[in-house]
């Protein structure tokens, strides 16, 4: 009984009840109070010139894997977990010279296939890439 008197009370007419809901989230709801909380953006432009990033990786043998070759690879292992033999590390570049120019107030869309280094270039921007990989 307690339950249908308290929603007549608070349904007595839908639109008011959406009306209060959009007060209640703080959405505006003239120009007014559009006007009065907006506030003008920051205006950074970001420029780069000859960005280049290199990783060192390990180079594969490109042997077909059958039983001798797995048995040398698993030699040359050994020798270079005990630092005997050195580990053949290849300088791979990710991005050689990229200049550009990111202006405020506008979208950038970002397009390459896979592994052409959108993630790279954006981290490098960020400052979220570590500097080992940024070449001076």
């Amino acid at each position: 009984m307690e339950f249908k008197q308290q929603q007549s009370r608070t349904q007595p007419n839908g639109e008011e009840e959406d009306e209060d809901n959009q007060g209640q989230l703080g959405k505006p709801t003239t120009d007014d109070e559009t006007q009065r909380v907006s506030s003008d953006m920051p205006t950074i432009e970001v420029r780069f010139k000859n960005l280049n990033v290199h990783a060192e990786a390990y180079l594969d043998t490109g042997n077909l894997p059958n039983v001798i070759n797995s048995f040398f690879n698993f030699i040359q292992g050994v020798f270079q977990n005990l630092h005997l033999f050195p580990r053949q590390r290849k300088k791979l570049p990710i991005l050689c010279n990229v200049n550009g120019v990111i202006k405020p107030g506008r979208m950038t869309l970002l397009l390459g296939p896979p592994g052409s280094g959108k993630t790279t270039l954006l981290l490098a921007l960020s400052g979220k890439l570590r500097d080992s990989y940024l070449e001076k």
